[in-house]
């Protein structure tokens, strides 16, 4: 009765999301500052692109394995709670690193604490996402993820502009103390958000676990695909830093340059996405990896400044259209009762993912040189997505089929004034 109440009153739509999405656009702000700021740190301090991949590996791989753990956390506590808690937590952390880098510390160190900061984010970007699915009714979903999709891009370009600039100045941990700034903004914005509940897994029935089981065998695609444009920015985490140095002759901070002309081309895939709802998860997600992936060849001529910005740009599209269009289809097909978990998983790919591309650039690189790593980072996403395109067909078919079966008694259901702006939970559980 409690979310029956929101929606009657009018607090339910995408009103809810938006603090969702405003929580997006300002983490993601400091954190598009942070992942410049300790890249141009550790290339800085040692001049190779190996610690740069190695400080990156570092502050993932435990981060992967504490966040796959952690994930269902998010299924057994308050989802904004928790996401409260790690964006306070993702603060502190970052104060703390700002003063150990400051000082010099040893390398070692700053990578156990930023892994610490990597595992507390990925727990409160599973607990926002699976928050988002159960405030924002069904029809709004597919927007809010393209907003959250904005969102990211903006906090990218800005991000990432603005600590290309601060770097001119000032030296990158003081991006590392931007980004504990815009993490307790967050924690504010949070808990703004009106839940209906503060224990999902407590209003869900148990009788569906067997059909949640089901489920899971086939929305895996979506997750082996957001693994996939997160192996592409583990690429991009090296051979940016590689290309602005060597190419661009632009020094560390032109790395900065290039991730901002990347979010700002994210902008651009709001408006096609917006239009055309006609598209299927399956087409949508794999003309992403390609204009993601593929523009990575051009850099192999050495096109310049202004050359490498329009080449960021179309990347910066393909990326928006894979992470918008995966979580989209996250949100709708995966039960509430255990979507906490199954984002956890998710994030946990994304990191295994990055870190992947973060070890394979520097190998690539020591073994075939910047032309030829160019080449191969641009085929082999391409490779992996086609090899996926089969089972996100068959995910397709499948959703189709479900909301066919149960639109008419939602739109019944969605009819009634109490429950016109009622969660997609809500009228599922009804």
């Amino acid at each position: 009765m409690v979310e029956v109440r929101r929606a009657r009153n009018g607090r339910g739509g995408l009103g809810q999301g938006r603090h969702v999405i405003a929580s997006i656009a300002i983490s993601g702000f400091g954190t598009w500052g942070y992942n410049v700021g300790i890249a141009v740190y550790a290339y800085e301090r040692t001049h190779s692109a190996a610690w740069v991949a190695a400080i990156t590996v570092g502050r993932y791989v435990p981060a992967l394995v504490l966040s796959w753990l952690a994930g269902r956390l998010v299924d057994r506590l308050p989802r904004r709670s928790l996401a409260v808690a790690a964006d306070a937590g993702c603060a502190a952390v970052m104060a703390v690193l700002a003063l150990l880098a400051s000082a010099d510390a040893p390398l070692w160190l700053i990578t156990l604490v930023a892994a610490i900061s990597s595992t507390l984010a990925r727990l409160q970007g599973s607990a926002v996402l699976s928050l988002a699915a159960d405030v924002v009714v069904e029809s709004q979903l597919a927007r809010a993820s393209v907003l959250a999709g904005a969102a990211e891009a903006v906090a990218t370009a800005a991000g990432s502009a603005a600590a290309s600039v601060m770097l001119i100045r000032y030296t990158p941990p003081s991006l590392f103390l931007l980004n504990a700034a815009t993490f307790a903004v967050s924690a504010l914005v949070v808990a703004r958000i009106k839940s209906g509940r503060t224990r999902t897994s407590s209003t869900r029935p148990t009788a569906a676990s067997g059909s949640e089981r089901s489920a899971g065998a086939v929305f895996w695609p979506l997750q082996a695909t957001r693994a996939v444009a997160a192996f592409v920015y583990g690429l991009d985490v090296v051979l940016l830093a590689v290309i602005a140095s060597r190419q661009l002759h632009s020094g560390t901070s032109g790395y900065g340059w290039l991730l901002a002309a990347a979010g700002a081309g994210g902008l651009i895939a709001v408006v096609p996405s917006r239009r055309d709802r006609g598209r299927t998860t399956a087409k949508l997600a794999t003309f992403g990896v390609l204009l993601y992936a593929v523009p990575l060849a051009a850099f192999a001529l050495d096109p310049g400044l202004f050359g490498g910005v329009g080449v960021q740009i179309a990347r910066g599209v393909g990326s928006v259209l894979v992470s918008s269009s995966a979580i989209t289809g996250l949100q709708r097909a995966v039960p509430s009762r255990i979507s906490g978990q199954v984002f956890g998983q998710t994030q946990s790919l994304v990191l295994a993912g990055t870190t992947l591309g973060a070890v394979v650039a520097p190998s690539l690189l020591s073994a075939l040189g910047l032309d030829s790593t160019l080449l191969i980072a641009a085929a082999a996403p391409v490779a992996m997505q086609v090899a996926l395109f089969p089972f996100l067909v068959r995910f397709d078919h499948r959703e189709a089929g479900l909301l066919a079966a149960l639109e008419p008694r939602v739109t019944t259901l969605r009819e009634l004034d109490l429950l016109h702006d009622a969660s997609r939970s809500t009228l599922y559980e009804i």
